[in-house]
């Protein structure tokens, strides 16, 4: 069994790179390898890791093949497209086999373990990788030793040559033959310089349409002059792509880039940057040519639709700009130009440090670190918020709601959070965290209780057996758990959803539809997945005692719901008086401070 110091000859001078969610299991080995290794990067997940291999090409990569957001094979195959003999050493829950290994193998993995595992069982498989590349470091310095001394070697041939010809020659002919070499090296110098040339020309000219690289664009930027630079990304690109192929998508590239060279300004230079992003840069432009020009191109293609021996398309971009110098105006322009795709794209926006959109940007990022440190540290909580009878006045349901702490010890409700985590593919996360500690708490007592489900939840489609694996675990009957199903279900009710919620229905669980009532919560898509409960919307509840068109919509909800055989529940109910209202006009349940408010247990008190 190997042992650190087998490794450290070997790796004193290799770097790092360790991939997997489980932090329990990475920290104590990163801890461990960073003792032998020169450098040890932490990843919990593929994009991360990604991240940090494109900042520091490791020389040894570990990863686990099961991450949030990019499966194993999937990280293997964008690493080695940077570097295809990459060290990789995989990480499995299980042992593979059939086609799974074979692809695992294809993949070009230098080593595969099977999780848990000792340390000393990860450093037999590092040990070979490790002393591959260091024996391909010595085979590199050996290689750079013979050839200094061939070239000492060829030196002293010259030198020998040249004395031998000295002795026998006379000085005339010793003059031609320096004079030869002077003009070969010449002749190499220039081949050289041609060379250099060339090569930088390509590198500065886009491939597919002649237009300047975006290399071109880094040496322009350097030039200390006022500029404005315009940053064009056509709009929905991607669906020409998927629709129409890769060649119509050419084709509409070449004719948007041959249209934009035509209107440029005489100080303007067009750049081609990725597939469907432009930059035009214009030096010392006058006041607000920049914004005519963005506008003149705007109505252009809008004018005039691009067309194809495949078709006609209609062009937008999401246009941002920035006036300055320096290297950050393409940022700052391309942050703009997000701006406007945000507001729905074929517009225009300058950049604003202080714009709604960038402030929004920060909030965003601040807030995921926040979820990521709060599932590293485990500091994901639910809350449990009663739901009363109207009838009896009796609670004996509650509704499951996530907190986070952050580092002050303070709890944030998720209405905060949970949107930028289902943007970074985090939510499902957050709903096993949740839905494990809930099934746990509610084993201890007998109350019935509501889970809050996103679209994501069921795509992953690990909803069914992990609820009732849950069940099982901890004696929990399924009729007790509401799975409240939140807009985007709705919005995104494929036929392969509806058939999980039907299938989640025949297994027990009930099914509630959250913020009934407004634009997206359809009769027919509540009736598709046969719901139990709907909970109607809070925007009619808050001001139920003074809107009457609000009044007029929950009482006709109430009618629909009692012919239908639909249990209500009313949100927000916060006042004594709204509470007497909404069971006057009929709602079966009501939730909100009047009648409690979250808390970490659920207990017998309904009201405060």
């Amino acid at each position: 069994m190997a042992e650190l110091q087998d490794l450290l000859p070997f790796t004193k001078k290799l770097s790092l790179l360790y991939i997997d969610r489980d932090v329990q299991t990475r920290t104590p080995i990163c801890t461990a390898l960073s003792k032998i290794f020169s450098l040890v990067d932490e990843a919990v997940d593929g994009y991360e890791g990604l991240n940090y291999y494109k900042i520091n090409q490791h020389d040894i990569i570990i990863m686990d093949s099961q991450l949030p957001n990019m499966t194993g094979l999937q990280l293997i195959k964008n690493i080695k497209t940077f570097k295809p003999d990459q060290h990789i050493i995989y990480l499995s829950g299980e042992p593979l086999a059939g086609p799974e290994l074979i692809d695992l193998i294809n993949s070009g993995i230098n080593g595969y373990v099977v999780k848990p595992f000792d340390l000393s069982i990860l450093l037999d498989s590092m040990q070979s990788s490790s002393s591959v590349m260091y024996k391909q470091m010595q085979l590199k310095n050996e290689l750079t030793r013979v050839k200094t001394l061939k070239q000492q070697q060829d030196r002293v041939l010259d030198d020998a040559q040249t004395k031998e010809k000295k002795l026998r020659d006379d000085l005339l002919y010793e003059r031609k033959r320096l004079g030869r070499l002077m003009r070969a090296q010449n002749e190499l110098e220039k081949s050289v310089d041609t060379y250099q040339e060339q090569l930088g020309t390509v590198r500065n000219i886009n491939e597919l349409t002649g237009a300047a690289s975006k290399y071109a664009l880094q040496e322009a930027l350097k030039k200390e002059v006022e500029k404005a630079l315009i940053y064009l990304n056509i709009d929905n690109f991607d669906h020409i792509n998927t629709v129409y192929g890769m060649g119509q998508g050419n084709k509409v590239l070449l004719k948007t880039v041959k249209r934009l060279a035509t209107y440029l300004p005489h100080n303007g230079t067009l750049y081609h940057i990725t597939a469907d992003e432009f930059v035009i840069l214009l030096e010392r432009p006058v006041e607000a040519q920049e914004h005519v020009l963005a506008g003149q191109i705007q109505a252009l293609f809008q004018e005039a639709p691009l067309e194809t021996d495949g078709g006609v398309y209609n062009i937008t971009f999401s246009i941002g700009i920035d006036k300055g110098a320096g290297m950050n105006l393409f940022v700052h322009a391309k942050t703009a130009s997000k701006e406007a795709k945000a507001y729905g794209g074929g517009c225009v926006r300058y950049y604003r440090d202080d714009s709604e959109f960038i402030v929004m940007q920060r909030q965003n990022l601040y807030w995921l670190r926040l979820v990521r440190e709060a599932i590293a540290e485990d500091k994901l909580f639910p809350y449990y918020q009663p739901i009363i009878n109207n009838v009896d006045s009796s609670v004996q349901h509650y509704e499951v709601l996530s907190r986070l702490e952050d580092k002050n010890g303070e709890l944030i409700s998720a209405e905060h959070f949970i949107g930028i985590a289902i943007e970074a593919g985090l939510s499902t996360q957050i709903s096993r965290i949740v839905i494990d500690r809930a099934f746990k708490h509610f084993s201890q007592n007998s109350y019935s209780f509501s889970i809050n489900i996103n679209r994501y939840d069921l795509a992953e489609e690990y909803l069914e057996e992990f609820l009732l694996y849950k069940c099982a675990r901890y004696d929990l009957a399924p009729e007790r758990v509401y799975l409240e199903l939140i807009q985007d279900v709705q919005m995104h009710n494929s036929p392969h959803m509806i058939e999980q919620i039907k299938r989640l229905r025949d297994a027990g669980f009930h099914i509630a539809v959250d913020d009934f009532g407004i634009e997206h919560s359809m009769l027919s898509r509540m009736l598709q997945v046969q719901a139990d409960f709907i909970k109607i919307d809070s925007t009619f509840i808050e001001d139920l005692l003074d809107n009457k068109f609000h009044r007029m919509v929950v009482e006709n909800i109430v009618e629909f719901a009692k012919k239908s055989g639909i249990k209500t529940v009313a949100e927000n109910v916060d006042s004594e008086e709204l509470y007497r209202l909404v069971h006057d006009l009929g709602v079966d349940y009501s939730q909100g401070f009047y009648i409690g408010r979250p808390h970490p247990t659920a207990g017998p008190k309904a009201r405060k």
